[in-house]
């Protein structure tokens, strides 16, 4: 255990006294610094008689942090002096750290006048050099190469070359951005003159124009950044409703939508168990352009088992996977079965699901048979059935 008489309490790490701190000294070292002190004061006080006295050279004093110093004064050896040291951060490689006093700084040294007063001493402020000043200038370009840092240490010979050279250099990256920006104004008016979307509508059909346009616009564009319409989305969701294994492949070759975004798409159309009057509404306005005879079709049911599963519908704010008959009732039975309506063409090759419904079990005769005269009624306005 190391002795406590020559060094005191806030030297040790722990209540053990086993090991000491960094800046630890021991207890003696005390009246040296007191000696320095006097010597200090006493030289000063010989120069000048005044209060205040500037320092003209700088001095290096080793000192403690937080260690408090008592100065005797040489009429009255039993009054303390009180100086006040400031606080040294702690040093990176040695224990000790060297002060460094600014020039020119006044220094209050107490008179002789009163010898049992006690008047502090101030001491002056430390001045520490920063990494900032000590570091060299950075040196770009041309003259980085040179071993150079500023212009001004060239020859005037070697002065206009390096003008040349930069004039040369900010023409090459002007041309170079020039150049990077030409496929892109190629793209935007391929996509934009009036003369070549006239040539692909007369040309080609609607389908390919348009997915040739989508082409033009986001192929040099990254992935971010590709920006779609409502009708490619269309287009590319028929396509991923068809196949998804062919839109994958089609993704590959193509720019072509996520299926993320045709996800976010269909989730922005409201789909209940029930009649859905877009759809109808729908219907109606493609019949008008048809032949009458190309209107015929047939009203298809189909029923097939569900897992059960209970999910909460946030947009809607309720429960789906209860049984669930539209606009015939709502039951807290967990639904097993799907049933679907669709409507099939006779003389013309096409399909359009009307709805579904979700039941517990299998639908009754009873029910089937007042949801099969609903959509009869709803299809006379439309179809010939």
């Amino acid at each position: 255990m190391l002795c406590s008489k020559h060094f005191d309490d806030f030297s040790f790490t722990n209540n053990a006294r086993i090991r000491l701190h960094n800046f630890a000294i021991p207890t003696g070292t005390q009246d040296l610094m007191v000696k320095i002190r006097q010597e200090q004061c006493a030289t000063a006080s010989e120069s000048k008689q005044d209060t205040n006295i500037s320092v003209e050279k700088p001095q290096v004093l080793v000192l403690e942090p937080s260690l408090p110093v008592q100065v005797p004064t040489t009429a009255n050896p039993t009054t303390s002096l009180p100086v006040q040291v400031p606080t040294i951060c702690e040093p990176t490689t040695d224990s000790l750290k060297m002060l460094v006093l600014e020039p020119s700084l006044p220094v209050q040294v107490p008179t002789t006048a009163n010898p049992t007063t006690s008047l502090p001493v101030q001491v002056p402020t430390i001045c520490e050099p920063t990494t900032d000043s000590l570091k060299m200038p950075r040196t770009k370009g041309i003259l980085k190469e040179l071993d150079l840092s500023k212009s001004l240490e060239l020859t005037p010979k070697k002065l206009k070359l390096y003008k040349r050279c930069r004039r040369n250099l900010s023409e090459i990256m002007r041309l170079r951005k020039k150049i990077k920006k030409q496929p892109r104004a190629l793209f935007k008016t391929l996509t934009t003159n009036s003369n070549v979307q006239s040539l692909m509508d007369k040309n080609i059909s609607g389908p390919f124009a348009l997915l040739l346009q989508s082409q033009l616009q986001n192929t040099p564009r990254k992935l971010t950044g590709r920006r779609w319409s409502i009708d490619d989305k269309v287009m590319a969701l028929s396509i991923y409703k068809r196949s998804t294994g062919c839109y994958r492949l089609l993704r590959r070759l193509f720019c072509l939508p996520s299926e993320g975004t045709l996800k976010a798409l269909l989730n922005r159309i409201p789909m209940k168990c029930g009649i859905n009057s877009q759809i109808f509404k729908t219907i109606k306005d493609i019949t008008k352009n048809r032949e009458p005879e190309e209107n015929l079709c047939i009203l298809a049911f189909d029923e097939m088992s569900i897992r059960k599963h209970l999910q909460y519908n946030s947009k809607q704010d309720v429960i789906d996977g209860y049984q669930d008959h539209g606009n015939q009732g709502r039951t807290m039975e967990p639904a097993t079965h799907a049933l679907l309506f669709m409507a099939i063409g006779i003389r013309k090759k096409w399909k359009q699901p009307l709805a579904f419904y979700c039941s517990g079990d299998c639908v009754t005769a009873d029910r089937l048979s007042v949801l099969i005269k609903e959509y009869c009624k709803l299809m006379e306005n439309l179809y010939q059935v």
